[in-house]
């Protein structure tokens, strides 16, 4: 015997529906220590076609370059300045991504619907 579906069922599974792939892009970043950190933003971008997608995967980028290069120039060296420069770039190149991904607005469908005059 099967029961039907509750009406208090269908938001959550709205809810489930709207954020798993969103939580699991966000992820990525974290997953991979910040080397993919640009992929959410691409993904976000390529979607919404928008230029603040395209902003954000930009700065992502940036902050990978950034990260990558302050990692080889410093790489045998014990400056302290350099450990908090590689620490806080790795910080921006995870977190910053996750929440980029997490709290942006999906665009959603407008209905054109003609007036009625």
């Amino acid at each position: 015997m099967s029961f039907p579906p509750s009406d208090s069922a269908t938001p959550l599974r709205a809810a489930v529906i709207k954020w798993t792939p969103r939580v699991l892009l966000s992820l990525v970043p974290v997953l991979s220590l910040g080397l993919l950190c640009a992929v959410p933003s691409l993904v976000i971008a390529v979607r919404q076609r928008s230029w603040a997608g395209w902003a954000g995967f930009g700065c992502f980028t940036a902050v990978t370059i950034a990260w990558v290069i302050n990692t080889e120039f410093h790489k045998f060296d014990s400056s302290a300045w350099a450990s908090v420069a590689n620490v806080l770039l790795l910080l921006l190149a995870t977190v910053g991504p996750m929440l980029h991904c997490l709290l942006t607005r999906t665009a959603t469908k407008q209905s054109h619907q003609p007036e009625a005059n």
